[in-house]
């Protein structure tokens, strides 16, 4: 394995795999190395491939070993940037040949596939990352640049995350107009109507998350901005979690929201009564997830960053904050924790101080001929109440605790860029700086224009036959790959120019893990077992070892080198490549193509039963079980019919050593789920996880908020649950029932209008003239009735009614037979008057029209949320909604 230009590792020279005939050749021009295996798949595969996947070129489709030789040999293109300028042209071929060998075998060998866009684009001008933060700052221009921006990445493929906590609440002061605010939510409205006109068509749709402090005003709102469903469809929403509110909640206490604009305490809360609401529409529809974010900053591998959505006031470096031991420059503090500083009631407190990145700044011109630097918007305590730096001029200023002691603003005027420095003040958000009482950050959110490039590593793939898991193997492809993430860096396409400057200084990766749930199974390991828990410890620590090598090596590296912004990481002092290099991302498509479970998931169905033209019925299910069932010669077709029905092995007489390797997840009770999370997360994962936790419909909103305390006392970084059967649209929907429609509080909610109907329209004379039938139809039968009355005449309103109430009736589950009993022979005065009348009244010839239709339905499979792009099944997991079959996602 050729990794770089300092020497080679040990492995293999790129040379040809000996194979059994030429079925199994790839033929690749003799500059990279002639032949190549042979990517091996079923025809979902290739189906999903085929429309997601292979690029057209000259108007020839690629196959799926092209599109992995294209791949290979863009990423690889990275080596030749990196030649030492004597390399020969052959030293060259030779380490460019090798590592395009080996990026190619691990991704056709199913070991590791990287996220979706770079298999779609690599090699043609697209991004080929999957995510990105936008920072959205308290102004009308930021608000609409930052959806300028998220634009042009959704057309790209990318997925946005959005942070709204710096949005002034609504019915907030706007000075500029005179007028008022109409808060985060209502531009989260407008994100989404705009990502929905983005969306449309594209390979791929790139999702976009959208989370609010807790400490917002406008939370109540934000919490309940989904509970009617279809609302802001487009983003998911998470709330922002402290450490002080989980406290209060458990304490059962008040907290303050505060206004962003100004940092002032504007009303207290319950946070117990905060905290059931969350649960509660969690508990309802999957909505809002949770963020820790105190847990999440913990692990900032870039704390001097600090507030990175670059809108924080700060100070210059040189400016002293005033501390236990004195005034200390704030450069000389950045990135150490717990500085004991003095507030503006003279109490000690714990402080953080950190990098912000470089701003405009002004100079503050002091009638005693000090000179204070710091950004327009740094607020100071004037003898008239807080002021930012920018409209000072005139105002004294107040120096600590005496309020008699002041000073005159004499002049601010701007001062050019300046790297700058912040810090936080937990209590009061006030520290001495100079001697005068500033205002701090007291919040550090997500880094603005991140983006992370993503890819898996099938574990399944390293079972050996002694049923052990080959670690050291494990450890050395997270090393190939975690050059491929590298290199991917280097060769990218990025949508915005900030997004570039940050992910190349950064350098962070995110190598996870797809086929745990497989890897148990092959092992005969319970998914809720300790022992299942110390398996996924080994396996992502050596992953973790085998990147983190890979980032010393690099790093170490005369033609590489260390991440441009280490000096501000926690990695200061050392050489390494990379800021984080794990992270377990969803896999909805990936592990399609790979063949293995999702994620860090167990097996959320092990069987179905898919409905196809004219009637036919294919059965699919989980191939290692069918393996299983014949060795031990307990297989049979009404065995594999019932799994396929049911989606488990619950309700089957199969042993139970069998039922235990192959739970699923509404089989696994929630504590499970998160100690799963839990032991991933301590264990080796630099940054999140992607995971859903399923509850059981009889769950209860009790168990969704212990769910949210053992998540956050195990130290997860947020949390998503969904409860079976939740929604109106229903997306894990396996095994028999009674009905296809949802009974909430013992009332019919009829299912949801698809987005996408066919049908027919049908004329016909009446006595109110020409009368317009549409008869639309979905995947499970009848679903919508349209009635238009003709210029002629005819009461528009009562016919419009009619149809909107045959339409609820049919998506209710009522026969269309008891439909047409209700409607036929219904007379009307006006339909006996009229020569060529084809009914007795309006409603009689609907039901005639009704009634001719149903020998032409189409018998389907019963489900409540069927895929928009192919029909089948959606199932929720790692966090998002997918399909196994086609590989739509509405996260990828």
């Amino acid at each position: 394995m050729l990794y770089g230009w300092d020497g080679e590792i040990e492995g293999k020279k790129g040379d040809a795999k000996q194979v059994k005939s030429s079925d199994e050749l790839f033929f690749i021009d003799d500059l990279y190395g002639g032949v190549f295996q042979r990517f091996e798949c079923d025809d979902k595969v290739m189906t999903i491939l085929d429309k997601r996947y292979l690029a057209t070129v000259d108007g020839e489709k690629e196959t799926p070993e092209e599109m992995f030789f294209r791949v290979a040999k863009h990423i690889g293109s990275a080596l030749k940037a990196r030649a030492p300028e004597n390399a020969s042209k052959d030293e060259i071929n030779h380490h460019v040949k090798g590592i395009i060998r080996d990026f190619y075998d691990m991704m056709v060998s199913k070991k590791f596939l990287p996220n979706s866009p770079c298999l779609m684009n690599a090699g043609l001008g697209q991004t080929l990352s999957a995510c990105f933060v936008c920072p959205v700052d308290d102004s009308m221009e930021s608000i609409f640049q930052t959806l300028k921006d998220a634009a042009l990445i959704f057309k790209e493929g990318g997925g946005v995350g959005f942070s709204f906590s710096r949005l002034r609440p609504s019915n907030d002061v706007v000075k500029s107009t005179s007028g008022i605010s109409s808060g985060p939510v209502s531009f989260m409205k407008i994100y989404d109507a705009a990502i929905e006109q983005v969306k449309q068509g594209g390979k791929r749709r790139g999702a976009a998350i959208g989370t609010l402090r807790v400490d917002h005003p406008d939370i109540i709102e934000f919490i309940n901005c989904k509970t009617k469903e279809g609302d802001i469809s487009n983003i998911n929403i998470s709330v922002g979690i402290t450490d002080e509110f989980m406290d209060a909640v458990r304490n059962d206490k008040n907290y303050w929201l505060v206004n962003p604009r100004n940092k002032e305490k504007v009303q207290e809360l319950s946070a117990r009564y905060v905290f059931n609401m969350i649960a509660e529409n969690a508990w309802k529809n999957g909505e809002p997830g949770v963020l820790f974010l105190d847990t999440i900053n913990k692990a900032n591998p870039l704390p001097e960053l600090g507030e990175i959505e670059t809108t924080n006031p700060c100070l210059t470096g040189d400016m002293k904050l005033l501390t236990t031991e004195g005034y200390i420059p704030l450069r000389d503090l950045a990135g150490k924790d717990n500085i004991e500083i003095i507030n503006k009631d003279n109490e000690v407190v714990k402080s953080k101080v950190f990098f912000s990145g470089v701003k405009d700044t002004v100079k503050i011109v002091l009638s005693s001929g000090e000179i204070i630097r710091c950004t327009p918007d740094h607020k100071f305590m004037t003898t008239e109440g807080p002021c930012e730096a920018k409209d000072l001029c005139g105002k004294r200023l107040r120096f600590l605790i005496d309020s008699a002691g002041t000073v005159l603003v004499k002049k601010v005027y701007p001062s050019g860029k300046e790297e700058v420095f912040d810090f936080t003040e937990p209590k009061t958000h006030w520290g001495v700086v100079e001697g005068l009482i500033t205002h701090n950050c007291g919040e550090i959110p997500l880094l603005p224009y991140g983006s992370c490039c993503l890819g898996s590593i099938n574990v399944s793939k390293f079972v050996t036959e002694e049923k052990k898991v080959n670690l050291p193997k494990l450890q050395a492809i997270a090393f190939t790959a975690a050059t491929f993430l590298d290199h991917l860096i280097q060769v990218n396409h990025y949508p915005l120019p900030q997004i570039e400057e940050f992910t190349t200084s950064a350098r962070q990766i995110g190598l996870g893990v797809m086929g745990f749930a497989d890897l148990l199974s092959e092992l005969g390991v319970p998914y809720n077992s300790s022992e299942a828990r110390g398996i996924a410890k080994d396996i992502m620590m050596a992953i973790k070892v085998g990147a983190d090598s890979c980032s010393k090596l690099l790093g170490a590296s005369c033609d590489v080198g260390p991440f441009s912004l280490i000096d501000k990481s926690i990695y200061k002092g050392e050489q390494r490549r990379f800021s984080a290099t794990t992270c377990i991302a969803p896999t909805g498509t990936i592990s399609a193509i790979a063949g293995c479970s999702s994620g860090i998931e167990p097996h959320f169905a092990l069987g179905y039963t898919k409905n196809v033209l004219d009637g036919e019925q294919l059965i699919y299910y989980n191939e290692q079980l069918d393996k299983l069932l014949k060795d031990r010669g307990l297989y049979t077709d009404e065995l594999k019919e019932q799994i396929a029905k049911e989606g488990s092995l619950k309700n089957t007489d199969l042993p139970d050593d069998i039922k235990n390797r192959f739970l699923t997840s509404l089989e696994i009770s929630p504590e499970d789920h998160i100690k799963m999370q839990a032991t991933f997360q301590t264990n080796g994962v630099d940054q999140s996880i992607s995971k859903t936790i399923n509850l059981p419909s009889d769950a209860t909103v009790d168990d969704v908020k212990e769910a949210y305390m053992k998540a956050h006392d195990l130290e997860c970084k947020g949390l998503t649950v969904y409860r079976d059967k939740s929604r109106e649209v229903q997306v894990i929907d396996i095994g028999q029932k009674d009905g296809n429609v949802k009974v909430v509080d013992k009332k019919i909610v009829p299912r949801p209008r698809p987005k996408i109907a066919h049908g027919f329209t049908e004329g016909a004379k009446s006595g109110c003239g020409k009368l317009l039938v549409t008869v639309n139809d979905d995947d499970q039968g009848l679903c919508e009735i349209i009635v238009e009355t003709g210029k002629s005449g005819g009461c528009k309103s009562q016919s419009e009614a009619l149809g909107r109430l045959a339409s609820i009736a049919l998506r209710a589950n009522v026969s269309e037979e008891e439909i047409i009993d209700q409607l036929k022979g219904i007379r009307c005065a006006a339909c006996v008057k009229v020569d060529g009348a084809e009914g007795l009244s309006c409603p009689d010839i609907i039901a005639r029209i009704i009634k001719g239709t149903i020998k032409d339905k189409r018998e389907v499979k019963e489900v409540e949320a069927p895929c928009p792009d192919c029909g089948s099944l959606l199932i929720r997991k790692e966090g998002c909604v997918s399909c196994e079959e086609c590989g739509y996602s509405k996260c990828k």
